[in-house]
């Protein structure tokens, strides 16, 4: 059974519902479901690499969390489904067969906030 990544491309911005496995399977149990994430890692390594980076959405879109200067709010607009947070403070190392569906590109805004929260997160 072909899953979707052997027949579609990843892209830097995008957006897919990921599985992360159970929680037995995990050490954190944070990262154990199927979430959506943003891919952040850079587009030649998502064409040839079997891992790729991403950030995860969290629907706690409290203010406390967002004056993080790791937090970046990510309005329903641009998910389609509702208000969130990318956590950009846990870059996650996901096997490309773990991707299970694209749900939406992020705007080049976002992307450019999201950009400056991975800066931050690594003090580049």
């Amino acid at each position: 059974m072909m899953n979707y990544t052997q027949t579609k491309e990843i892209h830097r911005g995008e957006v897919y519902m990921v599985d992360l496995g159970s929680v037995e399977d995990r050490e954190n149990p944070l990262f154990a479901k199927k979430r959506m994430g943003i891919c952040i890692s850079n587009e030649k390594c998502n064409r040839h690499s079997p891992i790729l980076s991403f950030v995860f959405l969290s629907s706690n879109t409290s203010q406390a969390k967002l004056k993080l200067p790791t937090r970046v709010f990510v309005s329903a607009v641009e998910t389609g489904r509702k208000d969130s947070t990318a956590a950009c403070e846990q870059i996650v190392s996901v096997p490309r067969d773990s991707i299970i569906r694209y749900v939406t590109k992020l705007s080049n805004d976002t992307m450019q906030k999201i950009d400056n929260a991975v800066k931050i997160q690594l003090s580049l």
